[in-house]
């Protein structure tokens, strides 16, 4: 096995899947996205399924996916991929006002509200067939006329 591979499994045997989850008061584990996928929003860290799944429930919306942009305040900023229903003229402006319910924390009055919003008339997938991701990323910020860049986290040492 070379190091790569080796590296994904934990000393006793498990394997890292770098999927985040929680248990709720049931005991029931829900996976809430790949770690590789978290967008850093100021001091938040973000799990766009958590958005996504709120944001799907949005009339005239088909499918969704929230993407990071680069953003040199906010590290990274959140952009809506949003593909209409058919025959539905979703706006920019109808997503970002129903994202204004939708709280970052419950004690917290900032809601999620993308900044961008791209519409597509269909995702991109895999060979496997899932969205891919990459893709949608990459095709949003060509639409923005950015460039993608990971973002610099400062921390300090005080």
């Amino acid at each position: 096995m070379d190091q790569a591979a080796h590296d994904n499994f934990t000393h006793d045997g498990w394997f890292r899947t770098a999927d985040v989850g929680f248990r709720n008061s049931k005991g029931e584990l829900h996976v809430v996205c790949r770690k590789s996928n978290a967008i850093i929003y100021g001091p938040y860290i973000l799990y766009p399924g958590w958005l996504e799944s709120r944001l799907a429930r949005c009339p005239g919306v088909q499918s969704v996916l929230i993407v990071p942009v680069p953003d040199s305040t906010m590290h990274q900023e959140l952009c809506a991929c949003v593909v209409p229903q058919p025959g539905v003229n979703v706006t920019e402006e109808e997503i970002r006002g129903f994202c204004k319910t939708l709280y970052l924390d419950p004690d917290s009055e900032e809601a999620a509200v993308p900044r961008y919003c791209v519409m597509f008339d269909s995702f991109p997938t895999t060979v496997t067939g899932k969205t891919d991701r990459k893709a949608v990323l990459t095709s949003a910020l060509r639409t923005l006329g950015m460039t993608h860049t990971q973002p610099t986290v400062v921390t300090s040492n005080t």
